[in-house]
């Protein structure tokens, strides 16, 4: 009867043994396939975000383009844009421009920081006898700013032009 439960506990132990031999076995393949599976779908992740990224370069690259073709264009249509226009004055009997304004006239979406002009005091010839050239600031977008000039002794009829715009949106500095 000894050996027969020795053989017994013998297969017992040998069933055990294989057992656990196949469990180990069994747990090693599972572990070494989810490690394989961790680094595939962190891969996949990876790939993921490297796609998004991209996506958002391109849109971001579109944009910028989009944006730096809309600049030019304002660039190109400035003087027709921005523009001054003499908006009345007094012409006493024997000459001088007095209560005298202008108009700066902004029909960008873009605010000017400042402007520079000249404005011409004219004879009723036409010729030059005094000047002004002086900076205007902040010319919000889409809208008109009166400004008051000063009174001259000399001229009959006023010119007024833009020497120079700074407004940083636009790169002109």
């Amino acid at each position: 009867m000894a050996t027969t439960s020795n053989r017994k506990l013998s297969v017992a132990v040998f069933i055990s043994i294989v057992s656990l031999a196949a469990a180990i076995i069994f747990c090693y393949k599972y572990f070494e396939t989810k490690k394989e599976l961790n680094s595939i779908t962190q891969q996949y992740h990876e790939i993921i975000q490297l796609n998004s990224a991209k996506e958002k370069q391109i849109e971001t690259n579109q944009f910028s383009k989009q944006y730096d073709n809309e600049i030019e264009t304002v660039k190109r249509n400035l003087n027709g844009n921005l523009r001054v226009v003499t908006d009345g004055f007094v012409v006493k009997p024997l000459g001088g421009v007095y209560n005298a304004y202008i108009k700066v006239i902004n029909n960008t979406d873009y605010q000017m920081e400042s402007i520079e002009m000249r404005v011409s005091y004219l004879n009723e010839k036409g010729a030059e006898v005094d000047y002004l050239i002086g900076p205007y600031y902040k010319i919000l977008p889409n809208s008109t700013k009166r400004i008051k000039i000063r009174d001259s002794k000399k001229g009959t009829q006023l010119k007024a032009a833009i020497t120079k715009v700074y407004c940083s949106a636009l790169g002109l500095n």
